[in-house]
């Protein structure tokens, strides 16, 4: 029957692991999602992409090989060991020292292969990191004339990871010529101890014949068993640097002293809010602002004075160490209620692959068409669209480089818009537009700004002329 069994736990064992691999990878980016905007603000993003790639890759290889390699050879080892202790004990005993040698050989290389492992994965991440940055800044390296330099710097990089794959390959070779050589040298062993056992009859022809014959089941313990698991560490490596990920805490919720939903008169009051990073210099100290219904209220200041880290504590991004946040409403004080209470648009508008509707959709995936082709209307996107060759189903490239810069910020506005919170954050989002363009974007902030309270964070002082509040930070 094994043609019907072999095929049928093979599909079992495929469906099993490859389901587990698959929920691990989907938790695995979404704590990525929930962690810390402070470990996002300090971790390369190469690294992360080289965990969610080269580190689950590891996890999968253990998963679906390793592990049940070394399982197969331990059972079937410990069964042969119990076969040959059933037939005569002393010499179960001898075969088991002899065999041990081969487990402090197999231990003494796997350290060898999890140090080369662990700087194999820490390369994998530069490298990823690397790969990343040349697709990234591909245009600014050919007008910069950089092509040579990043090429011959990234060529070095992959010879690095080259060279740490080589030394793992030879401490393999090494690992298995001597693990070889020591199988071979306690066969003639176990040869002399048989025939040591017959003359002195402690035993007889036959049984040690078998015992003999059953040392190819020991090897699966004691040779293949420690091979498997020290050819793993390589992987082992990898699986940690998951763990150390999964290991950080996500994002904590926010102190009720931090933040507060109240009945106030205004949609949002900072109320004597400082904050620093870990470098501890300040950068906000008892700062206090507030952000009133149906006006533009600008934050004026030069870059370094606090701007986008008042917008990241409003957000929930990070947490003021003194003061408080105050926002409108009868809610639960909640990182999620009050995000809902704000739409954000970046200095660098982020867009998703897939299409026009979706991205703008995705600031409300519950708004109806109508909503999402209104919002377009207000954020002065709705006539490039229709223009587009596909209008609202027009599929963009990654990031829209298919669009200018200020359709893009169009569209990113139109997505807050969709999303129908109380409070607009724009951040910088003129800062990379030309002079029409950006007349063009403020005008449709300035509209905006008549049915929602808006803060527009600039660090140039000409913009302030389409506000009616003005904060300077210093």
């Amino acid at each position: 029957m094994w043609w019907v069994y072999a095929p049928i736990s093979t599909y079992l064992c495929d469906f099993a692991s490859k389901g587990t691999i698959r929920d691990v990878k989907t938790n695995f980016c979404e704590h990525i999602l929930n962690l810390p905007m402070k470990y996002h603000d300090s971790t390369a993003k190469g690294e992360l992409i080289s965990a969610v790639t080269n580190d689950t890759a590891c996890l999968e290889l253990i998963y679906d090989w390793s592990f049940f390699q070394v399982l197969h050879s331990a059972v079937g080892g410990i069964g042969g060991i119990a076969v040959m202790a059933a037939m005569d004990w002393r010499f179960a005993i001898i075969v088991i020292l002899i065999g041990s040698i081969s487990v402090f050989t197999a231990s003494y290389f796997s350290k060898k292969l999890e140090k080369v492992g662990t700087a194999l994965q820490d390369r994998l991440a530069k490298t990823s990191t690397d790969a990343y940055e040349l697709v990234k800044a591909a245009k600014t390296i050919r007008v910069l004339n950089l092509y040579e330099v990043k090429t011959k710097n990234f060529n070095e990089v992959t010879k690095l990871e080259a060279d740490l794959k080589l030394k793992s390959g030879k401490i393999l070779s090494k690992m298995n010529a001597i693990s070889a050589a020591i199988s071979s040298i306690s066969y003639i062993a176990i040869l002399f101890i048989g025939a040591l056992f017959i003359y002195f009859k402690l035993s007889d022809w036959g049984t040690i014949i078998a015992l003999i014959g059953l040392k190819d089941a020991t090897d699966m313990l004691f040779l293949e068993c420690g091979q498997h698991m020290a050819g793993m560490q390589t992987n082992v490596a990898g699986v940690k640097r998951l763990f150390q990920i999964t290991n950080t805490p996500k994002e904590k919720i926010l102190r009720e002293m931090s933040y507060a939903i109240n009945k106030i008169n205004n949609p949002v009051v900072v109320k004597d809010v400082s904050f620093s990073y870990d470098t501890g210099a300040a950068v906000l100290d008892k700062f206090n602002m507030n952000i009133e219904n149906n006006k533009l209220t600008a934050v004026v200041g030069e870059s370094g004075c606090g701007k986008s880290t008042l917008m990241k504590l409003m957000l929930g991004l990070y947490e003021p160490e003194a003061g408080s946040i105050i926002f409108n409403g009868s809610e639960k004080t909640t990182l999620k209620n009050i995000r809902s209470k704000t739409s954000y648009v970046p200095q660098d508008a982020m867009l998703f692959r897939g299409s026009v509707y979706d991205n703008i959709a995705f600031g409300n995936e519950s708004a109806a068409k109508e909503e999402i082709i209104n919002a377009a209307k207000l954020a002065g996107a709705h006539k490039f669209i229709c223009n587009l060759e596909n209008g609202y189903d027009t599929m963009l490239l990654d990031d829209g480089k298919s669009l200018s810069g200020g359709q893009k910020q169009r569209i990113a506005i139109a997505r807050a818009l969709a999303k129908n919170a109380e409070i607009l954050l724009l951040d910088e989002i003129t800062s990379s537009l030309d002079k029409d363009t950006e007349e063009q974007v403020l005008g449709t902030v300035k509209n905006i700004s008549k049915t929602k309270a808006v803060m527009f964070i600039t660090h140039r002082k000409d913009v302030i002329k389409w506000a009616e509040r003005v904060v300077e930070m210093k």
